[in-house]
């Protein structure tokens, strides 16, 4: 009796262990699958947050698009009444009179990005507040530095006429280019509305660049 008393302690002190092993083994896998569940929570938290980023800029754009259809007929009535004029007074236009700067203007399309850019670098040089309506739409060219340039390059020639693009341009996917367009308005209105160019929340942000389009739209009575 005592042997088969040993033998059966001897199988259950077996089972016990196996079965202490199984749930060890159990208890792991449910710790590696816990950790896969947090991590696909994160990815679609991200991927929430980067579909809210993208259609906030695509408002950005559509608005930016139609505040350059805009400065863009203000430059053809003015490059009419100037024609209009120079008919008027029996003068031919004079070609001469053009700025020197307006081969610039041809190279703002090339193909190169560093063609782009040094044009837009050198149109801000030239401090002729009449090159900033060819330097507002270079705000969506798809070179950050070239976007980055242009908003620096519109704060120093200081035209009210960029304000409204720039505000937009404070919605870039890209910081450097966000703080170039910030640091710009600033010069240019002589305000300092709260605004971090580095911050990735994007809610926080939006916040803080519909406070710049609601004064801008006071300053103008709109």
């Amino acid at each position: 009796m005592a042997d088969g008393d040993a033998e059966q302690r001897t199988w259950a002190d077996g089972k016990l262990r196996e079965s202490a092993e199984q749930a060890r083994a159990s208890a792991t896998q449910l710790a590696a699958l816990q950790v896969r569940v947090d991590e696909l929570k994160s990815a679609a938290d991200r991927s929430a947050q980067r579909d809210e980023a993208l259609a906030t800029l695509e408002q950005r754009c559509t608005a930016l698009e139609e505040q350059i259809k805009q400065v863009g007929a203000q430059v053809e009535l003015a490059l009419r009444a100037a024609a209009a004029n120079s008919a008027g007074s029996g003068k031919p236009a004079n070609p001469e009179n053009k700025p020197a700067w307006m081969g610039l203007v041809e190279q703002l399309k090339s193909q190169s990005q560093s063609d782009r850019w040094q044009a837009v670098n050198a149109l801000g040089e030239t401090h002729d507040v009449a090159a900033a309506p060819y330097l507002v739409p270079m705000l969506q060219d798809k070179d950050l530095f070239v976007r980055m340039t242009a908003a620096r390059s519109l704060g120093d020639l200081g035209s009210s006429i960029a304000v409204g693009p720039l505000i937009a341009t404070l919605g870039d996917s890209a910081s450097p280019v966000r703080e170039a367009a910030y640091l710009a308005l600033r010069t240019i209105t002589k305000r300092d509305l709260p605004f971090d160019p580095q911050t990735e929340d994007t809610a926080e942000r939006n916040k803080r660049i519909r406070a710049w389009e609601e004064w801008w739209k006071k300053e103008n009575g709109a």
